[in-house]
């Protein structure tokens, strides 16, 4: 990747923002980057009977607006999505409403840096789209349409879930897809949904740019409208919206074979148990969740209690910062059907991680590595992992987080020597004791 032409498009998001949307910019880029990806196809392998040089971003930096209009683009657009197997036009509908309320002249300099941003090096579609990605929360703007990813975590995620050719891979809160096309590694047929049809399309881009096969991509409420049905799946991937409010009686619209059922209403949980509901048999699902599901107190025990015994097979504890737009911790819930231990597996990964700045936290390239073995070998380390057994997760309300279970791995819960702080306390009890007699002998001088 040529990291000037990414940094020349970030520059240019910057001075054009204010007369566009930083979104709408950075989705224009990575749609010129899709009409790129086409030509190129095209030229390599000639499976793309739709190639018309007049659609690249160099020709639409001098006749967008003129001899080409929004409306011809979604047209092609549409076509591709066609022979790329993408029902429902998600990419061609989103670009042309883009391309149609923003101003030409703004639309052509665009198309004209992703144009010398390619002549230049920038041959990684894949890889630019996602660093592009990562400039919507920078731009303080709160009005871009979906979470996505930190591309170290979904990095990670691939590590762990070793996809194979020929696997489907499903992701009901898909966002922008950097999570599910990262783990996917272009081995699997993808399945991607989610509830914004802006965020779905740049999803499909990301499907196609990463060479992943398209099993079916569609906008839509991935509970009360599931993408396929019943279908069941080899790898399942979600990022679960940690701000997300449900109206009264929501869950119970939901269709009872779209989640495991724990026996009691927990909106908490509901997309825990929606990956489980689609998992095949022999599956396995990563699922980023706050951490506050893995150990609060109160209603929640009994089905946290209940997935968990049956579904979790490993916890991997992250600090705030992993999710981008917000500073809450986090945890990567590994889930299976068959082929479980008797035990769940417990990582902290504090330490595999790094502050990018002040909001923001990378896991390293190292860590990611690191982690991914510790969590195959099933390697107890102390202060780091840990496999605690269901009995004694039962005895502790099934609390989850990582920190009370991996500092000693023969006790469960750490033990720590007392005698510090009593020693601690006699000497402040002492201190304390010779003040009060200070402050007896002054009090006699007023009284």
């Amino acid at each position: 990747m040529n990291n000037d032409s990414i940094n020349r498009l970030c520059f240019t998001v910057n001075r054009l923002r204010g007369t566009l949307s930083v979104e709408a910019i950075i989705k224009i880029m990575i749609y010129s980057l899709f009409l790129k990806h086409i030509e190129d196809v095209y030229e390599k392998y000639s499976s793309y009977e739709i190639n018309d040089r007049k659609f690249s971003p160099e020709n639409l930096a001098v006749e967008f607006g003129a001899a080409v209009t929004a409306e011809n683009i979604r047209a092609y657009l549409a076509y591709a999505e066609t022979k790329s197997g993408i029902r429902d036009g998600v990419i061609s509908a989103d670009c042309c409403d883009i391309l149609k309320h923003s101003e030409p002249g703004k639309v052509r300099n665009i198309f004209y840096e992703v144009g010398i941003a390619v002549r230049e090096g920038c041959c990684e579609y894949y890889e630019t789209a996602i660093r592009l990605i990562g400039q919507m929360p920078l731009s303080g703007e709160k009005a871009y349409d979906a979470h996505f990813t930190d591309p170290t975590m979904a990095l990670l995620i691939r590590e762990l879930l070793e996809c194979e050719n020929g696997m489907t891979l499903y992701d009901g809160y898909c966002g922008y897809g950097i999570l599910a096309n990262t783990a996917a590694a272009g081995k699997c047929s993808v399945y991607l949904q989610d509830i914004s049809s802006g965020a779905v399309s740049i999803a499909a881009v990301l499907a196609l740019l990463s060479g992943a096969k398209i099993g079916h991509i569609n906008s839509g409420d991935s509970l009360l409208n599931p993408l396929d049905g019943k279908m069941k799946y080899d790898r399942i991937v979600m990022d679960v919206p940690f701000h997300a409010r449900y109206e009264p009686g929501y869950i119970y619209r939901i269709p009872r074979e779209n989640y495991f059922d724990v026996g009691a209403e927990d909106k908490e949980s509901i997309i825990v148990r929606h990956a489980i509901a689609h998992l095949k048999e022999d599956g396995m699902a990563a699922v980023i969740v706050p951490m506050g599901l893995l150990f609060r107190s109160g209603r929640s025990i009994p089905p946290r209690e209940a997935y968990a015994s049956q579904y979790v097979d490993a916890v991997i504890e992250f600090p705030g910062g992993v999710v981008p737009g917000t500073a809450v911790a986090a945890a990567v819930l590994i889930l299976k059907r068959k082929e479980r231990f008797d035990d769940i597996f417990m990582i902290n990964a504090k330490k595999f991680t790094k502050k990018r700045d002040k909001i923001r936290t990378d896991i390293t390239a190292d860590g990611i590595e690191k982690i991914a073995d510790i969590y195959k070998n099933r390697e107890i380390i102390d202060g780091v992992s840990n496999s605690v057994s269901h009995t004694a997760l039962l005895e502790n309300e099934y609390n989850m987080c990582t920190t009370p279970w991996v500092a000693d791995h023969t006790a469960g819960y750490a033990e720590e020597s007392a005698v510090p702080y009593v020693r601690k306390y006699e000497e402040l009890s002492a201190e304390a004791a010779e003040i009060d007699g200070r402050l007896t002998a002054i009090r006699k001088r007023f009284y």
